[in-house]
């Protein structure tokens, strides 16, 4: 399958975290280096959307 590297362009960025899932919600979350941007995915990774906020805050959506 399409790994998520393929999937998005993180070419520019410095990833740290890597395919985070919440057993609660089908979300999947990606973190920049410095943590200030954030894609997130709720539809198992077919799109992805950039939101604000940490990890750990994201993690309690």
């Amino acid at each position: 399958g399409t790994t998520w590297n393929e999937a998005l362009d993180f070419s520019n960025l410095n990833i740290i975290f890597k395919e985070i899932e919440f057993s609660s919600k089908p979300n999947i979350v990606y973190g920049s280096a410095d943590q200030l941007k954030v894609f997130k995915s709720t539809d198992g990774g077919k799109t992805f959307a950039a939101v604000s906020g940490d990890v750990q805050a994201l993690a309690h959506m």
